[in-house]
């Protein structure tokens, strides 16, 4: 383990620091990792999108963009389909989606319109990252360099008693439990066929504390 610190916030846990210059950093020990075990992650991610893209395309729905969202599709543009099904094992226990299919669920439920449709908690301004109904969206309504909320699309979030689950702030914190979930053995590369073996136990304990898993 790095040492990497994680303060509570009232919107979950955030990295510190965090912020799109320490993402990008970030991903490129995240990406180091995964070729290490094994990943083929140039095969399976695609390439990423230019700061112009991402800004124009968001807009196009009523969404700004936050530094580290320009970053996270920067990196990688989501997982490459022609790669085929096992291109969503390229990151542990997360399906990051293009784009473009963030964007086409986002109208799908009709956020970009004057009458969305129910949505698990998430709502108009929540951009999905995962192509999972039920799984993180982070907010994006406040352009500019603060780190964004996350959180699960989950149809619980707001029962009482689950204020502080479910939510994180910072794209960083994200990537920073993948990268200790790696480096302690909570996740574990298996091969291209079988993909990652979860030990929840070994999960940071700021991630485990939220639900975020």
């Amino acid at each position: 383990m790095t040492g990497r610190v994680y303060v509570d916030t009232p919107d979950g846990p955030e990295i510190a620091p965090a912020g799109a210059a320490v993402l990008v950093d970030l991903l490129s020990a995240l990406e180091e990792r995964l070729i290490r075990v094994g990943v083929p992650v140039q095969n399976w991610l695609n390439t990423g999108l230019s700061e112009h893209a991402v800004r124009v395309r968001l807009a196009e729905v009523g969404l700004t963009a936050p530094d580290e969202v320009v970053a996270w599709f920067g990196w990688h543009n989501g997982r490459n389909l022609a790669a085929g099904p096992a291109s969503r094992l390229a990151l542990p226990r997360f399906d990051m989606q293009s784009l473009e299919a963030a964007i086409d669920s986002y109208r799908l439920f009709g956020f970009d319109s004057a009458e969305p449709l129910p949505s698990f908690g998430a709502g108009t301004g929540w951009l999905r990252l995962v192509d999972d109904n039920l799984g993180c969206a982070v907010e994006c309504l406040e352009p500019g360099p603060r780190p964004p909320r996350l959180r699960y699309r989950t149809e619980e979030f707001g029962v009482p008693g689950t204020e502080r689950l479910w939510k994180a702030r910072s794209i960083c914190t994200l990537v920073g439990w993948m990268i200790d979930g790696i480096e302690s053995g909570a996740h574990t590369w298996i091969d291209e066929n079988h993909g990652w073996r979860l030990s929840p136990s070994l999960l940071p304990e700021t991630q485990r504390a939220v639900g975020f898993v």
